[in-house]
């Protein structure tokens, strides 16, 4: 896979030239990893502006700076739509999960599967809750409704994230798995429940709205 080392004190405009270069010379549905310690914003909404529609931005674990996965889409997209930008996050965690769970054999592989799996899924949650879902509310009026119940089932899972960390600092990768399993039922009804009711919900009293609330959920920086 492709990396993109932009860690030595370039400038926004520096950055997004070797970034833009380099997004336009990876091939349709492929991935590359983005690499940078400087301010991420910045150069998010600078290339919000020149490709939205054009890819998928997500971060992955690290242990300083920032490192984000960027994926070119096959085809363009925009008018973003919460249902098609929510739910290939979902099979996005879906594929971290297998990642981790077939590394089980190799401790310090499923070890660092597990900081991307879990980097991606509180980020999930975070966009959700801070973005997406009071917009909803505020739209429809309804604050006890689905929303709430989504909120509850997130600390559920952050519960369960929270003792598959434990394990990791222990280094005790099948206790990592075996609560990874509850954790992954519980996910896939969670999923169930957003994609089939939830997001064409949102999409449809949201409308116009929708696609300003994505590029606002992106915009969030999960590294701070």
């Amino acid at each position: 896979m492709k990396i993109l080392d932009l860690t030595h004190n370039h400038t926004i405009e520096q950055a997004m030239a070797l970034l833009q270069a380099a997004f336009d010379a990876l091939p349709a549905g492929e991935t590359m990893v983005l690499l940078g310690e400087d301010a991420l914003t910045p150069l998010v909404e600078q290339f919000q502006d020149e490709n939205w529609g054009a890819y998928e931005w997500y971060p992955l674990s690290v242990r300083r700076g920032w490192r984000i996965s960027l994926h070119k889409r096959a085809a363009v997209k925009s008018p973003r739509q919460v249902a098609e930008y929510f739910t290939f996050d979902h099979r996005r965690c879906d594929d971290l999960y297998a990642k981790m769970e077939n590394a089980a054999d190799d401790a310090p592989r499923a070890m660092a599967a597990f900081q991307d799996f879990d980097m991606g899924m509180l980020h999930h949650f975070r966009m959700e809750e801070e973005v997406i879902f009071p917009a909803f509310e505020r739209k429809t009026g309804m604050t006890q409704g689905p929303t709430m119940i989504m909120r509850m089932e997130h600390q559920q899972m952050r519960g369960l994230l929270a003792q598959m960390r434990e394990f990791v600092l222990h280094g005790n990768v099948p206790g990592m798995i075996g609560v990874g399993g509850t954790l992954l039922f519980v996910m896939q009804q969670h999923n169930m429940k957003e994609e089939q009711m939830l997001y064409p919900m949102t999409d449809m009293h949201l409308g116009d709205e929708v696609d300003t609330l994505i590029k606002g959920s992106q915009k969030l920086n999960p590294f701070t």
